[in-house]
């Protein structure tokens, strides 16, 4: 009889390893894409005129964010550190967000 259980990436059917490696190419491709992402947030924040400790809090979440508790959680604090110092230093120029500015009034 045939086994007609569901095959995870922790179970083995017949000795073998039935999914763990397209779970394996799909986590490859995330972290890769993940590194992309974040270079580029990086790179833009600081032509846009961001300072150090901004990019290098976005470069901190490139390197954590991916892995495990603790480091993923350390990572994703200071991304949120980085969009925090990122919005407060755009609300001081007065450019502010589509919430906070008023529409034009109409006659």
């Amino acid at each position: 009889m045939a086994d007609t259980r569901p095959v995870f990436a922790g179970n083995f059917a017949g000795g073998r390893r039935a999914v763990q490696p397209q779970l394996a190419d799909r986590k490859s491709v995330t972290a890769i894409a993940w590194a992309v992402i974040a270079i580029a947030g990086a790179v833009a924040l600081r032509r846009a005129g961001a300072d150090l400790l901004t990019v290098g809090l976005m470069a901190t979440a490139l390197l954590l964010i991916n892995h495990p508790s603790p480091t993923g959680t350390l990572g994703m604090r200071a991304l949120l550190g980085a969009a925090f110092l990122w919005d407060r230093r755009r609300n001081k120029i007065g450019a502010g967000t589509a919430a906070t500015t008023r529409p034009a009034a109409h006659p």
